[in-house]
């Protein structure tokens, strides 16, 4: 599933402290939530996170490594496609050698069809 919103103010899990803050203040009509909850709500959240990343890592324990490297092309192409802003997941040392120009005059970008560097991307969330 892929999430097309954020709610303001929870962008990203930096802003986490913010929702712990909010959470603890509680208004007239919610539910109070003391300090012990909230230290229990973060650390079933982290149980949670570890168990799901044990999960991935054991189901991809029999693959080989991917090794295909992905050029700038294809990954500037990826991104694009995908509404992505490139070369803003990258250092700039990745994207010295990418001349945009180039890219965007001889790509539409509707017949990228290099599936298997996109999946590649998608790890990364970017």
């Amino acid at each position: 599933m892929k999430l097309i919103r954020m709610p303001v103010g929870l962008e990203d899990v930096s802003k986490y402290p913010d929702l712990f803050d909010r959470l603890y203040e509680s208004r007239e009509g919610e539910p109070r939530w003391t300090k012990e909850d909230l230290e229990k709500l973060a650390g079933r959240n982290l149980i949670r996170v570890f168990q799901a990343t044990e999960a991935v890592r054991d189901s991809l324990s029999s693959e080989l490594p991917y090794e295909e490297t992905i050029t700038g092309n294809e990954l500037y192409i990826a991104q694009r496609r995908e509404g992505f802003n490139p070369g803003s997941c990258q250092s700039a040392i990745e994207w010295d050698n990418i001349n945009v120009s180039e890219i965007e005059q001889s790509n539409s970008f509707s017949h990228f069809t290099t599936r298997a560097a996109y999946q590649r991307l998608e790890v990364n969330g970017c």
